[in-house]
């Protein structure tokens, strides 16, 4: 018997003026997806968190009239509703979740609640924590998406959340997509309205760099061509688990991950987890086995497993949903979609390991490895390995003179009190400890919180931050105005959310 033919792609179809893709021949289980192309890209730095909340309070409309197996995605590029089931079931539910989209009105009380289920999802902790693509294009774009501390998720309003759904969620800003045929009795209607023009990111670290990070083990980042990233991903995977668990018993996993950041470039992830006392030579065995791996050539064996997972992939439905929300992305950033399923096995087949290995060469020069910022490496590590050392701290060494004039200053009470001060001259913070001094621009800040115990949480365009905690210093109130009146009111705001 003939292998059965892999699901048809169609598109050219819509839906109340919804662009609309099918599956033929698709595999169970039947799944509807409503996509709106807003996503956490979109966000500006005082807005971070905000299409996460949103998703939150589509489902908290619906209450127990949602279906039982529906579920929102906020990815960096796209805010997605998908709902399993029969056809019938589908259909009811992409109606009920358009018809908040449509028209949403949030309860304030039930924006407090979600506000705080987001925190618990999230793992509690503070208003800062950034990741990879933070370290890389800082804040305001698409290094929202790997900073987990959605800020704006502490002092947003129902009327903020209801104005960015009617902003984003338009006709020709969304997309329908089954596996399967068009369920009879679909009714999304959404209006149509312009929606505001995308940039893309730009790196603001353009060098090798070794990270201090807040997040615990080893990661590895790069940028790569988008078409390749897939198949550069699951090679590499495998011949760094081999270099790093089989040969060097440092770790268990590698966990990749892929964001498309526009014009057919990707960064491509590789997050590493050794155990505390391995971090330090994971940073240099890791680093090391990359650039063996893009010197030597990529393994026959790395690439002859990929060959094979991606066949077996083409009989995996889920593998054609990821294609399909992976196409639907595209659509809406206006990019080129990725290949389906059965054109990239055909590259994946036709692919040599000195294409893939020079891919990776390539993309060495965007290389960052982060880690944890709690484990000691040895001095002159970072050198040894061709990278820059990125504290990821807001402060800076002083390169000027100090002030003459203060506008104000504070001092701890205690023992450290002619050693620790802080300063504000003009715009700028001074920071002495000991016989080392640092200063922080304040017009290079985002976000200035207000925390109720009088502590003021800072945070950059690069998304680096800290926190002047002035309880018992001397001086200490009106140091606090002094950088209040410092920092434009726009960007103050109330955190007393995550100090409960």
């Amino acid at each position: 018997m003939a292998d059965p033919s892999p699901p048809r792609v169609v598109d050219g179809a819509t839906h109340n003026g919804i662009p609309t893709t099918t599956l033929e021949g698709a595999y169970p289980p039947y799944v509807g997806t409503l996509s709106i192309g807003v996503g956490t890209a979109d966000e500006a730095p005082l807005q971070m968190g905000i299409t996460h909340l949103a998703e939150h309070l589509v489902f908290r409309v619906l209450d127990e009239t949602i279906p039982p197996r529906a579920e929102g995605i906020t990815s960096a590029h796209t805010l997605e509703f998908s709902v399993t089931g029969t056809p019938a079931e589908v259909a009811a539910g992409l109606n009920q979740i358009g018809a908040v989209l449509a028209a949403p009105h949030f309860d304030p009380n039930n924006v407090d609640r979600e506000r705080r289920v987001v925190r618990a999802e999230r793992g509690g902790g503070g208003v800062f924590g950034a990741g990879l693509l933070t370290y890389r294009y800082g804040v305001g774009g698409v290094g929202n998406a790997h900073h987990t501390g959605e800020p704006a998720t502490s002092y947003l309003t129902a009327p903020d959340a209801q104005q960015w759904i009617s902003t984003w969620a338009t006709r020709s800003n969304a997309r329908l997509h089954f596996a399967g045929p068009v369920p009879a009795g679909l009714n999304v209607q959404l209006p149509e309205r312009p929606v505001p023009a995308r940039s893309v990111s730009v790196p603001l670290v353009t060098r090798p760099s070794l990270v201090e990070s807040g997040k615990g083990g080893v990661a590895l980042s790069l940028l790569v061509d988008a078409g390749l990233a897939p198949i550069l991903r699951d090679v590499v995977v495998h011949d760094l688990l081999r270099a790093l668990r089989h040969d060097c018993g440092l770790i268990y996993s590698v966990i990749p991950e892929i964001t498309g950041i526009g014009e057919g470039r990707a960064q491509l992830d590789f997050v590493l987890d050794p155990v505390e006392d391995d971090v330090a030579r994971t940073v240099e065995e890791a680093t090391l086995a990359l650039r063996r791996i893009a010197r030597d050539g990529v393994s026959a064996m790395g690439l002859a497993r990929t060959q094979t997972g991606w066949r077996n992939d083409l009989d995996n439905p889920y593998a054609w949903g990821r294609y399909l929300d992976a196409a639907t992305e595209a659509d809406l950033q206006g990019f080129p979609r990725p290949p389906e399923p059965p054109d990239l096995l055909r590259i994946i087949e036709t692919i040599t390991p000195h294409e893939l290995t020079k891919t990776l060469a390539d993309a060495l020069g965007s290389l960052l490895v982060a880690y944890d910022e709690t484990e000691e490496l040895r001095d002159g590590l970072a050198d040894e390995l061709g990278l820059v050392l990125d504290d990821f701290s807001p402060w800076r060494p002083a390169t000027s003179r100090r002030p003459r004039r203060w506008t104000a200053r504070a001092r701890p009470t205690g023992r450290y009190r002619r050693r620790v001060m802080l300063g504000v001259a003009d715009t700028v913070l001074w920071r002495r400890l000991r016989d080392d001094w640092e200063t922080l621009d304040l017009t290079t800040l985002a976000l200035v919180g207000l925390c109720p115990d009088g502590a003021l949480e800072l945070m950059d365009g690069r998304g680096r931050a800290c926190v002047l905690d002035l309880d018992d210093w001397n001086g200490g109130e009106r140091f606090r105005e002094a950088v209040l009146a410092a920092t434009p009111h726009t960007i103050q705001r109330d955190m007393s959310l995550f100090h409960d």
